[in-house]
């Protein structure tokens, strides 16, 4: 009976030295996936703070863009602006240029200028109305 008490100890002791084994190996491995899940985290980590960056360029230089188009639009204004004075000074020139051709010409001449006067006026006119509804 000593025997068979002596080898079961044996047998329990040599799992219990394989079962530390394995608990040894299988908590090494664990450590290295945990080592490689913290290098892919801190990689991922790398990486979004380089698109963080990126991003905040793109933002900038669009802000630029925008900045720099509606400096662009304000010049513009100041050429609609002129473009409407010009406009209104040929409606007036060719208001003035109907009155003299009507106090001056005979009536078939008179006809004639009123018309080619009037087609100014209406050029002039409609000119002002495209800056205008631009201007809106």
């Amino acid at each position: 009976m000593d025997t068979i008490v002596l080898i079961s100890a044996i047998i329990v002791a040599l799992t219990v030295v394989i079962v530390l084994i394995a608990a040894f190996r299988m908590f090494r491995l664990a450590g290295l996936t945990i080592q490689e899940g913290q290098r892919a985290i801190e990689q991922m980590r790398q990486e979004m703070v380089l698109l963080s960056a990126e991003t905040r360029d793109a933002v900038g230089i669009a802000g630029g863009v925008a900045r720099h188009a509606e400096q662009k639009l304000k010049e513009l204004d100041g050429v609609f602006a002129a473009v409407k004075i010009v406009g209104d000074t040929a409606h007036s020139v060719s208001l003035s240029m109907q009155q003299s051709a009507a106090a001056q010409a005979p009536e078939s001449r008179e006809r004639e200028e009123v018309s080619k006067l009037s087609r100014v006026s209406r050029i002039a006119q409609t000119a002002a109305a495209v800056i205008r509804i631009w201007k809106a």
